[in-house]
Order: structure tokens, then C-alpha cells, then sequence
């Protein structure tokens, strides 16, 4: 019973990760939301750009353009552009690593872990992992367009609900690390085995 749920949890993370290969697609999950991301960022700095043009000409019909709207227009079209840099940087400088953060190639060790894994509880704990470091990036993406709105002073959210999805989607993509840390300092391993 337990080797075939594992297998069925394993060939869930390898359905996140895609067959890439000869008999399967060129790309995975991660790298369709990357993809539409930097789609998003391209179209981001058009539009700065275009409202870059509109700050030196008169007002027209009482039309008012932030300056600080069209400088994170700007940050978050580059930001967009080159996500895997930033988050790279970002995850490095937060969660100290050996090797830099590679989303695919962690997702793709889940899966063998999870398939390897001889209890359930493991298995289903790699497919989590693998499903936050998706989420963790959604959340990454939907952080900078909040920034963008609460630059604009649209009420969708405020600052703090930025950050929130900005942390949000850095301990994701990190969830593994974040829970070795939390296990260093509180044990909670003698929680999950009962004694």
C-alpha cells in the first residue's frame, strides 16, 4: 500500500516537473510561469516606457501619471525579465547555500526522493516542497504587480500585503531550508514521531 501511494505521489511531482526528453515536452511547469512572466515584464516596460513619454508633455484632460508608478513600472518589468537572477540573489543572501538555487533541477530531486522514500509521510512532504517552490514563484509575481498597484494608490492592497507576498514567495521557494531551520531550533521531529 505505502509503495504504490509513493509512486502515485512521485508521479505527481514528475508530472509538476514535465517528461522533458525525447517522448515528452521541452518544458516544465516552472518554466510556463516563468515564460508568461517574462512575456509580463516585457509588456510592463513597454507601458513604462510609453509613460516615461507622457511626463514631459502638459496635462491633458487632468490625467496625472506618478513618477514613482513608472520607476517601478520600470523595476518590476526588469525584475520580471530576469526573475531567475533575482530570486537566485535573494534566496543566496537570505538561505546560504552550497550550490544557487535552481527550481527545476530541486523539484526533479523531490521527485526522486519521493519516489525512494519508504514511508508515505516522506514522500508527501517532497510533493509539498514541490508544489510550494510553484506557489512560492505565483507569489513572487503577484508581489511585484501589488507593488505596482500601491504605487498607484489603488486600494487592492497596501505595503504590507507586498511584502507579505514577497517573503511569502522567497520561504516557497526556500521551504525546504526553512523547515531544516525550524527543525534545528525546535525539534520538531519528535513531534512527527510521537515520543
Amino acid at each position: 500500500m505505502d509503495t504504490t501511494v509513493t509512486k502515485y505521489i512521485s508521479n505527481i511531482i514528475q508530472s509538476l516537473l514535465g517528461t522533458t526528453g525525447a517522448g515528452g515536452m521541452d518544458f516544465t511547469v516552472f518554466d510556463f510561469v516563468r515564460g508568461i512572466g517574462v512575456i509580463m515584464g516585457l509588456c510592463i516596460l513597454f507601458v513604462a516606457i510609453i509613460r516615461l513619454s507622457k511626463h514631459g508633455k502638459t496635462q491633458q484632460m487632468f490625467r496625472y501619471y506618478a513618477p514613482s508608478t513608472t520607476v517601478l513600472m520600470f523595476f518590476a518589468g526588469v525584475v520580471l525579465l530576469s526573475m531567475s537572477g533575482f530570486l537566485e540573489m535573494v534566496s543566496t543572501t537570505l538561505f546560504p547555500q552550497d550550490m544557487p538555487l535552481d527550481p527545476i533541477k530541486t523539484i526533479s530531486e523531490y521527485a526522486s526522493f519521493a519516489e525512494k522514500a519508504e514511508e508515505v509521510d516522506i514522500a508527501q512532504k517532497y510533493l509539498i516542497f514541490s508544489l510550494l517552490a510553484i506557489v512560492g514563484f505565483i507569489s513572487l509575481i503577484r508581489g511585484i504587480f501589488l507593488l505596482i498597484k500601491v504605487s498607484e494608490g489603488q486600494r487592492e492592497g497596501g505595503i504590507g500585503q507586498v511584502i507579505s507576498h514577497l517573503i511569502a514567495g522567497v520561504i516557497g521557494m526556500n521551504a525546504a531550508t526553512c523547515f531544516t531551520i525550524l527543525n534545528n531550533i525546535y525539534d520538531f521531529k519528535q513531534y512527527f514521531s510521537g515520543s
